[in-house]
């Protein structure tokens, strides 16, 4: 079996898109499938994710058309798509084709027919979502996809070693890329506060 991974990353789309698709590939590869990858990644970290995982890498597809051509020439038997950008008729065509659609999803952003429509957004499995013909439904914190080596951290993390007793700490993360620049506003909040603790910051970037 081969699957044909679809995805991009960008500052405005920030990196989650690649790291829940890399996951997935981690998941083919362990079920000894192969994988293929297309799309644009702009992120460093996002190509050297996508580089460990998949050795054969192609630009993103212009139409649906496009990517059914590719996922032919690709010999796939499975297309996963992880994108809100509209993929019209991708699907039906797909399917015309022999090849089947896995489609990731976040509530309404990214939602389109598809053989396998996976929604790992919180209680997604309790939200009512309008039938569109998609055959499965796997949704919830059970559709997470997740990299093994994050299932390999250890389930409780030691202090700080410069941890103060009596002072909480916080942490900042705001994913990959930071998409909407929010690291360094709450940074600013965390100060206004003027609550005593010690703050550790995630970025790629040093805030301002």
């Amino acid at each position: 079996m081969r699957v044909l991974l679809r995805c991009d990353s960008s500052k405005a789309q920030g990196l989650g898109h690649v790291v829940r698709t890399m996951a997935v590939a981690e998941a083919a590869l362990a079920a000894g499938w192969d994988v293929v990858f297309s799309g644009d990644v702009e992120s460093a970290m996002g190509r050297e994710l996508v580089e460990a995982r998949c050795p054969v890498r192609h630009p993103r597809p212009d139409s649906a058309e496009d990517l059914v051509q590719l996922a032919r020439e690709a010999e796939a038997d499975v297309v996963h798509i992880d994108t809100y950008a509209e993929q019209g008729e991708a699907r039906a065509l797909l399917n015309e084709a022999g090849i089947l659609l896995s489609s990731m999803e976040d509530g309404p952003f990214g939602r389109r027919p598809a053989d396998l429509a996976v929604d790992p957004s919180p209680a997604a499995e309790t939200r009512y979502r309008p039938a569109d013909g998609s055959h499965r439904l796997l949704r919830g914190a059970a559709a997470i996809p997740i990299r093994g080596a994050i299932r390999a951290l250890p389930t409780a993390s030691p202090r700080p070693a410069d941890a103060e007793p009596g002072k909480p700490n916080m942490m900042i993360v705001m994913g990959g890329t930071d998409a909407r620049d929010m690291t360094a506003r709450c940074l600013g909040w965390w100060a206004q506060t003027g609550i005593p603790s010690r703050c550790y910051v995630v970025s790629a970037v040093r805030p301002e």
